[in-house]
C-alpha cells in the first residue's frame, strides 16, 4: 500500500504514514493515503478463498450443535438492556452459530460473503467513518455511501480539499482478481432517515473531497486502528457479539462432553496473520487454550513466514497445530482439494449369491465367501491366516488291555515280585511326551 514512489521520495514507510497525526499536520497526505486505500478496496474483487470458506460455512452450520448455539445466543443478546447497547453503522439481524470470522483486515471484503452478525473486525474497516477530532465529539460511526469516491493525485499521493483541483488522470489500478462484483452484498441497505441524512452531511457536499463529522463539523477519519492511535471508536457491538459467541461455544463444548461423553470438534483456521500486529494470532491461541478441556481443537495456521505457534500458552496434548508454510489462497485451495478427495464416495464390492443356492447356515456362508475370494488372500499373503484341517483322532485302546499290560509288567530282577503301583502313570507320561514331540496337526499358519 505504501510502497509507492511518492512516499519513497518523502522517506515514508507504512508505519510512518498510517498514523492519525497526519490529519492535523497535512490533511492532503492523510486523505491521499486513506482515500487511495478506500478506492482500491472498493474496486478490487476478493479472491477465491472467501467463496471457498463460505461453502464450508454453509456445510457445517446446518448441524444440530450450530443451531442450538444460534438459539442460545439469540436469547442472551435479547436479554441485554437497550441502554447498554450502542448504535451501529448498519442494522444487524440474526445470530451466529458454529461459524465466526475474526479479522484484522480493513478492506471490508468479508462483507461480500459473510453475514454481518458473524464478523468481528478488530481493527475496523475503511467503509465506516467516525469523528476525527482529538478527542472525538462522540463515539458514533456511519457508513460511506456506495457511490462515493475520493479524488487522489496518484503522482503525489495527495487528496486536495476540492476535488476539482486534481487535473491528473488516474492510472488504472491493478486488480489481480478483476473488478469488485458485489461490494458489501451481505450488509443491509440503509433505510433509517436520520442515518441517511447524516451520511449526506458528511460525504455528499459539493466539490468537497474531505468528509466531515455530521455533529461537530470537524474532519472525519476512517474507523480504522492506526499506529499511535488513542481515539479509534471501537465497534463495541461487534465485540459484544464475538465475546458472547465464544462463551456459548465453551458452554456447548462442556455440554457435549457431559451429556454425550465425547468432545466437540473445533477447527480454528488462521490465514496470513503476521507478527507486526499479532492480534489475531493471540486471539486464536487464546481461544484454543480455553477450549482444550471441552473440545478436540485443531489450529490450522496458513502463513508463509510465521507458520509455527507463538506459544503464548502451554501447548496442550489434545490441541493439534497444523502449520502450512504457504500463501493464504494457496493454502485454502489445498485444504479444499484434500477435503473434496476425502469426501468422494468409495466403491463398495458386494458378493452376490446365485439363485440356485438355497438357504445356508452361517458356516456355509463363511465357506462360500472364502471360496469366492481367492484373489484377496493372494493379494495380501502376509496378513491373512487360515486354520489347517484337523486330522481324525485315533480311537482309544480298550481299558482292559491297558490294565492287563500294566499288571504283567514285573520289576527287573524280581520274578515273583508283585506288580509295582503307579506303572499306569508311567505309561501315560510316556504317551504325553510322545504327543508333545509330535507336530500339531492343527493351528494357525501364514500363507506363503
Amino acid at each position: 500500500i505504501a510502497n509507492v514512489k511518492a512516499y519513497q521520495d518523502l522517506a515514508l514507510k507504512y508505519n510512518d504514514i498510517c498514523r492519525p497525526e497526519w490529519m492535523a499536520h497535512d490533511p492532503e497526505i492523510f486523505f491521499g493515503f486513506w482515500g487511495s486505500c478506500f478506492n482500491d478496496y472498493r474496486d478490487t474483487q476478493p479472491h477465491e478463498g472467501y467463496k471457498i470458506i463460505r461453502g464450508w460455512r454453509d456445510t457445517f452450520c446446518s448441524t444440530r450443535v450450530s443451531q442450538q448455539m444460534s438459539a442460545v445466543l439469540a436469547q442472551e443478546m435479547a436479554s441485554i438492556p437497550s441502554a447498554q447497547r450502542q448504535p451501529e453503522p448498519y442494522q444487524v439481524e440474526g445470530n451466529a452459530g458454529g461459524f465466526f470470522v475474526y479479522t484484522s483486515n480493513v478492506d471490508a471484503h468479508c462483507h461480500d460473503y459473510f453475514e454481518p452478525y458473524e464478523v468481528r473486525e478488530c481493527h475496523g474497516n475503511t467503509e465506516v467513518w467516525q469523528c476525527g477530532a482529538s478527542p472525538p465529539c462522540c463515539k458514533r460511526t456511519w457508513r460511506a455511501p456506495l457511490d462515493f469516491k475520493f479524488t487522489v493525485n496518484k503522482q503525489t499521493m495527495r487528496a486536495p480539499q476540492k476535488a476539482s483541483s486534481v487535473t491528473v488522470k488516474e492510472k488504472p489500478v491493478n486488480r489481480p482478481f478483476g473488478p469488485r462484483k458485489n461490494p458489501l452484498a451481505k450488509l443491509p441497505a440503509e433505510t433509517r432517515p436520520e442515518v441517511i441524512m447524516q451520511v449526506e452531511h458528511s460525504f455528499k457536499r459539493k466539490d468537497e473531497n474531505w468528509p466531515i463529522c455530521p455533529w461537530c463539523k470537524s474532519l472525519a477519519r476512517p474507523h480504522v486502528l492506526m499506529f499511535n492511535d488513542a481515539h479509534m471508536a471501537s465497534d463495541m457491538e461487534q465485540e459484544l457479539r464475538f465475546q458472547r459467541w465464544r462463551e456459548v461455544l465453551i458452554d456447548a463444548g462442556r455440554s457435549c462432553r457431559l451429556s454425550r461423553g465425547r468432545l466437540l470438534r473445533l477447527v480454528i483456521l488462521e490465514i496470513g496473520c503476521g507478527g507486526r500486529v499479532p492480534t489475531v494470532r493471540a486471539t486464536c491461541e487464546t481461544t484454543a487454550a480455553q477450549m482444550k478441556k471441552n473440545a478436540d481443537v485443531t489450529v490450522a495456521r496458513i502463513n508463509l513466514d510465521f507458520p509455527l505457534p507463538d506459544r503464548l500458552h502451554p501447548l496442550a496434548s489434545d490441541t493439534r497445530y497444523l502449520c502450512l508454510p504457504m500463501k493464504g489462497l494457496e493454502g485454502v485451495r489445498k485444504i479444499s482439494e484434500h477435503y473434496a478427495e476425502l469426501m468422494k464416495p468409495k466403491p463398495v464390492k458386494r458378493r452376490l449369491e446365485t439363485a440356485q443356492e438355497g438357504p445356508r447356515g452361517p458356516r456355509d456362508r463363511s465357506r462360500s465367501r472364502d471360496a469366492q475370494t481367492p484373489t484377496v488372500e493372494a493379494a495380501v499373503p502376509s496378513v491373512i491366516a487360515t486354520r489347517a484341517p484337523q486330522e481324525p483322532k485315533q480311537a482309544p485302546k480298550p481299558a482292559a488291555k491297558r490294565k492287563a499290560k500294566a499288571k504283567s509288567m514285573p520289576m527287573p530282577g524280581a520274578a515273583n515280585a508283585p506288580p509295582v503301583e503307579g506303572s499306569r502313570n508311567h505309561a501315560r507320561s510316556r504317551k504325553t511326551a510322545a504327543r508333545q514331540k509330535r507336530p500339531l496337526s492343527s493351528g494357525i499358519k501364514t500363507l506363503d
